[in-house]
């Protein structure tokens, strides 16, 4: 019963795409990355069962960035777009989701430079750039900026301007 009551809980989405994200970071082969797109796929349809709208962006992210490692471009293409339209709809329903658009411009980046798409590659980095340090800029004076930069894989990543 508690089993049942916890995959209904944000929680459990978020458990599931931190696992994910983790997988996909480790770049040690596709059984790793194959595993992270399964969790990522379960993070969605928790998130989609629960409307935990930032578990299914976050979700997303974590299978685009999966497809284009794994060089499936056809389906992150796809999945990019299924996340631009979960984006949209996150931001209508709850405007502070907007933050995640950095994070959803660093995957289109990704993947543009994976299809061979370099300038647009580039002017996804840089908005995703520009997204991050406008939110920086609100913790600016304060102790949190560097670790809000530094303190997770994807801010390095955009920080770092590599797609």
């Amino acid at each position: 019963e508690r089993g049942r009551i916890a995959r209904r809980e944000p929680l459990y989405v978020e458990g599931l795409n931190a696992l994910a994200m983790t997988l996909s970071s480790m770049h040690q082969g596709e059984k790793l990355l194959v595993g992270a797109l399964r969790y990522a796929g379960e993070a969605a349809d928790r998130a989609i069962d629960i409307g935990v709208l930032d578990g299914l962006i976050g979700a997303l992210s974590v299978q685009v960035r999966v497809l284009t490692t794994l060089g499936r471009l056809g389906e992150a293409d796809a999945k990019m777009s299924e996340l631009d339209q979960a984006l949209a709809s996150a931001i209508d329903a709850t405007p502070r989701l907007a933050r995640l658009t950095a994070e959803v411009e660093h995957h289109r980046a990704r993947l543009l430079a994976a299809q061979g798409k370099a300038d647009a590659a580039a002017s996804a980095l840089a908005l995703a750039r520009q997204e991050l340090l406008a939110q920086a800029d609100c913790l600016a004076g304060t102790p949190y900026r560097q670790s809000f930069v530094e303190g997770r894989l994807i801010h390095r990543e955009i920080m770092a301007g590599a797609p």
